[in-house]
Order: structure tokens, then C-alpha cells, then sequence
């Protein structure tokens, strides 16, 4: 199945104009017959993409709730998550 520029944004929860710089960039691959016809996407280049963009958890992490509370060196407790870490 093929998913025009809308359907490829909504599966993917991104809007289209940031589908369209990505495709600009060539972080994701697309069909396109000629420059002036409409893109389509299959559903194997958004899962490449998805893929691709995964992010793994730390390795001390693997297993365990990434969302555990961790006392710093204060003794106060503080969540620690995926988002902390960027």
C-alpha cells in the first residue's frame, strides 16, 4: 500500500511540512515518477525511517524501568528518564 504526503505524516505523528523537509534531507525514502507528480510512501520506507530514528535504552538500563527513582549525591531522590539524558 502507498500513503500520499497526509497519510505518511498522521502514521508517523509528524506534520507534513516536517515529512516534506525530511524527505528534502533524504532522511526518508519516498516514490515519485516525475518532479512534478505526487510522492507516495510505502509502509516498508516509514518503517525504516521509524527504525532508524529508534533510540536504544543505556545498557544500565536494559531490563529495568528507565523511570526508577536514582538518588543523586544530595540523598534527594530524582526521576530519571530517556528524555534526562538529551
Amino acid at each position: 500500500m502507498l500513503y500520499n504526503r497526509q497519510e505518511a505524516a498522521e502514521i508517523l505523528g509528524i506534520s507534513v511540512n516536517t515529512l516534506d523537509k525530511l524527505r528534502a534531507e533524504r532522511k526518508i525514502g519516498y516514490y515519485q515518477m516525475h518532479s512534478r507528480c505526487h510522492i507516495k510512501f510505502s509502509q516498508a520506507h516509514l518503517d525504516r525511517f521509524q527504525k532508524a530514528i529508534e533510540v536504544q535504552p543505556c545498557r544500565e538500563y536494559a531490563g529495568e524501568d528507565v523511570t526508577s527513582n536514582v538518588s543523586n549525591s544530595t540523598g534527594f531522590g530524582k526521576k530519571k528518564s530517556a528524555l534526562n539524558r538529551l
